[in-house]
């Protein structure tokens, strides 16, 4: 059995005696495609005289199926038949023709997000843009039907167009506007996805959102299509809109380069984060993945930023709080409830006033609930990842003697 470079080779090297006479005098080659996520994947190219589009057929999974035991002369011949039914001459071609017109092709301007870090091959020699874990690429969309055609714009390209990277940036948002942004409930996905209608665009409304429901809300921002939306939440202003709809702080799941999720805050970044994962494994295709990465919204600072490296940086230690609210932290975190509720009455007046003021001081809103006429308190035990529980050790006797002497006047 050959091994995958050789299986390359031996494609490139027999292609042609199962192609039709037509095909006799193409350029037969071999490229290496960096796709989203920095997947490296070796494609076949078979370009006739005179053709300027041709399909870029990828052999990586044919190999595979090679190995599984599929017959070399059949990945040939599937090859050959998938290469002659490639449509993509006359109106790819048509669509391409004007590529060096910066006129022609603005209007079909798209900006998408990926994961900076793991795209960082997939982003040599491109148009992008740094937000932060993420990266903005631009790309030339245009929407045909059933399908669509794209090309990412690079950096050359610009001296073509005789533009700078803020005009194209600028003109990507005015298109993408055009693809109609929604912020829509998690429920009334299926509507937007079957093209129904049936779902509220929540960018519409004005004032923060109703988000008592007894369930954590979920909200889907996107696009009209559900296709490249990711991209979405770096408009001007978008992040600063969804803020006044969460009333506050949120965090997002870039859960694919179609879509983010947005969540209030009153679930822990672990479980966030675990969830990311276990959906961009199980769920989402390698090349569909936005990130890992849980965000967070701090809109305090109105920056969008990788929610660990928040929590890292703002965590309370455990020692400098009230007592009220230490126990009720330290409770929570021995507890394996998910709540710590404290009965009405239990608090005195004027502690739970200081605990409500503290807990604005800080930002634990999120994970405390003083509304319910039952209790004097609800605790969500996700409050303990803003804590540095670590005890605070004593000194000893010898440390103690080492302290500089008291400075005071002599007598």
């Amino acid at each position: 059995m050959m091994g995958k470079e050789e299986f390359f080779v031996y494609i490139r090297d027999n292609i042609r005696e199962y192609l039709p006479e037509s095909y006799q005098y193409a350029d037969i080659s071999l490229a290496e495609n960096v796709k989203l996520n920095d997947i490296h994947l070796t494609t076949l190219l078979i370009r006739r005289p005179g053709e300027t589009m041709i399909p870029a057929i990828y052999l990586d999974n044919l190999y595979d199926a090679y190995r599984r035991g599929k017959p070399a002369e059949e990945c040939l011949s599937e090859l050959a038949e998938v290469r002659v039914q490639a449509n993509v001459e006359n109106e790819r071609e048509e669509l391409f023709s004007n590529i060096s017109r910066y006129d022609a092709v603005k209007a079909h301007l798209q900006i998408r997000a990926c994961d900076y870090e793991q795209n960082r091959d997939r982003l040599r020699g491109k148009l992008y843009r740094r937000e932060g874990d993420f990266a903005l690429t631009y790309h030339i969309e245009y929407d045909m039907g059933e399908s669509s055609a794209n090309f990412q714009v690079t950096n050359d390209i610009l001296s073509v167009w005789g533009v700078d990277e803020e005009t194209v940036h600028q003109d990507a948002l005015l298109a993408d506007q055009r693809r109609e942004p929604v912020l829509v409930n998690m429920e009334d996905t299926i509507y937007l996805m079957t093209g129904q209608p049936g779902y509220q665009n929540l960018l519409w409304k004005d004032g923060a959102l109703d988000l008592d429901s007894g369930m954590i809300p979920m909200f889907i921002l996107t696009n009209k299509k559900m296709h490249n939306g990711a991209g979405i939440l770096f408009h001007d202003g978008m992040k600063e809109k969804i803020s006044e709809l969460m009333g506050g702080d949120y965090y997002v799941l870039p859960s694919s380069i179609h879509e983010v999720i947005i969540v209030p805050t009153q679930i822990s970044v672990a479980e966030l984060s675990d969830m990311v994962h276990t959906v961009n494994r199980e769920h989402v295709d390698v090349e569909d993945r936005l990130s890992d990465q849980v965000q967070f919204y701090d809109s305090q600072v109105k920056a969008l930023v990788n929610a660990e490296k928040w929590l890292a940086a703002h965590q309370i230690n455990i020692n400098t709080v009230s007592p009220a609210l230490r126990g009720m932290v330290a409770v929570s975190a021995a507890s394996a409830s998910s709540v710590y509720a404290v009965d009405k009455g239990t608090l005195p007046f004027g502690v739970l006033e200081a605990l409500k003021q503290e807990c604005r001081e800080n930002r634990l809103e999120a994970y405390m609930d003083f509304s319910d006429p039952a209790y004097d308190a609800i605790c969500q035990k996700s409050i303990t990842e803003r804590f540095d529980m670590r005890p605070q050790t004593k000194k000893t006797k010898r440390e103690e003697s080492r302290r500089p002497p008291e400075q005071g006047k002599s007598l």
